[in-house]
């Protein structure tokens, strides 16, 4: 998604959102440019491609990664990696 930046801000962060149906619960920063936290309140008003089934009471943590350029700035949704499944020797 792309997010407004006024402020010409620059560099990259990653931050923790929190969905519930129909809404954005929390923005947590996590890391990266210290100057892209001012990011949290745009993040929780962004508009998410996400949809939960109907009548669910779910919650959903997922992490975004923010790259800026003075241009503007644009925010990933990242889809997290399967671990590999290592047999233990017996």
């Amino acid at each position: 998604m792309k997010l407004s930046n006024e402020e010409k801000l620059s560099g990259s962060a990653d931050f923790v959102v929190e969905f519930e149906p129909g809404k954005v619960d929390s923005v947590q920063y996590l890391s990266g440019s210290d100057e892209l936290e001012k990011l949290t309140e745009k993040l929780k008003a962004a508009h998410y491609p996400l949809d939960f089934p109907p009548d669910s009471q779910a919650t959903l943590a997922v992490r975004v990664s923010v790259r800026c350029q003075p241009g503007s700035c644009v925010g990933t949704l990242v889809v997290p990696t399967p671990q590999p499944q290592f047999a233990v020797p017996q």
